[in-house]
């Protein structure tokens, strides 16, 4: 999974001195795939300021020596810090020692100089798409379309990697689905993400090319937190329909999120 690295928006007028320093606050971005061990990431949130700041000088907010430990209530392993060259921030905790599994509930711990945070997700049952395949759109391009069959108590998150392109999954753009709010077999559009290596953005993808989808089963918070996250993603620039609420999540003490997926994978070839 693929994010860019946190960084604290708001509008501001053009007077200098209307910004206030605040405190930072921890950033938890966190994850356990049924079947795949945890990876969490830590950084902290960055001060609104009128003054120039460079994605170079972002790199001062990662958190590389917290001790991060999760329990799956029979059991607690303290996660490695280590770098990585697969996601936007470029250093993760995880083991090698614990997996997820469905039905089972999973407790982070975050503990950072003053910083302390706790969250807890279940990784719900795995559920599958009925088909995945390659759509043309009006203007020529590709995407990709799914069916789904879905419970109405579910919550999906979808993925996406475009092979020889991506080096992590990344979240499908507007790719958040409640199972209450779709219709029996209902047809969804798997999108591609948007990332920070990514100048222009289309929801299609390059012609030839195989995409990799990820799709995932969550916790209800998890999806409540995606939901909002996408409105403020998509909705937060707009003057029209400002975003001015904060985005749920199941982390205290911390901004952020720590969820719990059931994944399954699909392939799709691209048409030329």
């Amino acid at each position: 999974m693929k994010k860019l690295i946190p960084i604290l928006l708001v509008l501001v007028s053009c007077t200098r001195g209307y910004l206030q320093e605040t405190p930072p606050s921890l950033v938890v971005e966190g994850w356990i795939d049924a079947g795949g061990p945890p990876v969490v990431m830590l950084t902290t949130s960055v001060t609104p300021t009128l003054e120039f700041q460079s994605l170079e000088s972002l790199q001062d907010h990662i958190l590389k020596w917290a001790k991060v430990t999760i329990s799956d209530g029979d059991r607690s392993v303290v996660l490695m810090g280590k770098p990585t060259d697969l996601y936007d921030i470029p250093y993760i905790y995880t083991t090698a020692w614990m997996d997820g599994e469905p039905g089972k509930t999973y407790t982070l711990t975050v503990d950072y100089e003053n910083f302390h945070a706790t969250a807890v997700t279940t990784i719900p049952p795995k559920e599958s798409l009925k088909d995945v395949k390659a759509k043309q759109l009006p203007n020529g391009t590709y995407g990709i379309e799914a069916v789904i069959d879905p419970k109405p108590d579910s919550y999906y998150r979808l993925f996406t990697r475009v092979e020889d392109q991506d080096k992590s999954y990344v979240p499908s753009f507007l790719g958040v689905f409640s199972g209450r709010d779709l219709q029996s077999e209902a047809v969804i559009s798997v999108n591609a993400g948007r990332t920070i290596n990514r100048r222009t953005y289309s929801p299609s993808f390059p012609c030839g090319s195989t995409v990799h989808v990820k799709f995932c089963t969550m916790d209800e918070v998890s999806w409540r937190y995606w939901s909002e996250f996408e409105k403020v993603s998509s909705m937060g620039g707009s003057p029209i329909f400002p975003v001015r609420f904060n985005i749920s999540s199941n982390v205290t003490g911390a901004l952020g999120y720590w969820a719990g997926y059931a994944p399954v994978w699909y392939t799709v070839t691209i048409p030329q």
